[in-house]
């Protein structure tokens, strides 16, 4: 048998069974029973409760819509911070709505330049209709007076089909302006 170090056989030499008994029933009962209550207390007042949702929160929430939709660039903003009103909370990434700006102003450009084009178009079709009503009236004018001039026996019938004609051509496009 092996041999009990020194303090060990003061202490048992000291204690009698009874003593030791008591000792072990405290240790086996005891020390057991007191694991299991810091173990629950351990339980109660760690990890039950989720903490970033504020479930548990007693304060008002806002809904914060924003007027334009967008990736969220900066948070300007902390989890419990007091804000007072026209505080910035967050920034939208201004690059869509710049590229969407500068594609409208392009277009703006091009349609007045279309209309511009469109404006002097009408003006030139404007003189050109102007021009064939003076050139159909003169060749009218013509006609009539080699007609007049048949009559009297002092143009020939050639002149008078040669003004018809010449009348006739101008006709269509001053019809047409």
């Amino acid at each position: 048998m092996l041999a009990k170090p020194s303090w060990l056989a003061r202490v048992s030499a000291r204690l009698d069974a009874s003593k030791l008994l008591s000792l072990r029933l405290i240790l086996l009962a005891l020390v057991p029973a007191l694991v299991v209550i810091v173990a629950f207390v351990f339980y109660l007042f760690s990890g039950r409760y989720i903490s970033t949702d504020n479930a548990y929160v007693g304060a008002e929430k806002v809904l914060i819509t924003p007027e334009v939709s967008g990736k969220v660039v900066k948070i300007a903003v902390v989890e419990g911070q007091l804000l007072k009103p026209g505080d910035e909370l967050l920034a939208i990434d201004p690059v869509p709505y710049r590229l969407a700006a500068q594609e409208a102003e392009a277009k703006l450009v091009r349609v007045q330049s279309d209309f511009a084009t469109l404006k002097a178009n009408l003006a030139s079709v404007t003189t050109q209709a102007g021009l064939s009503r003076q050139s159909l009236a003169a060749a009218q004018s013509d006609f009539d007076r080699k007609t007049q001039l048949l009559s009297n026996r002092i143009s020939t019938p050639s002149d008078v089909d040669k003004s018809r004609s010449g009348a006739d051509c101008r006709q269509g496009p001053a019809r047409a302006s």
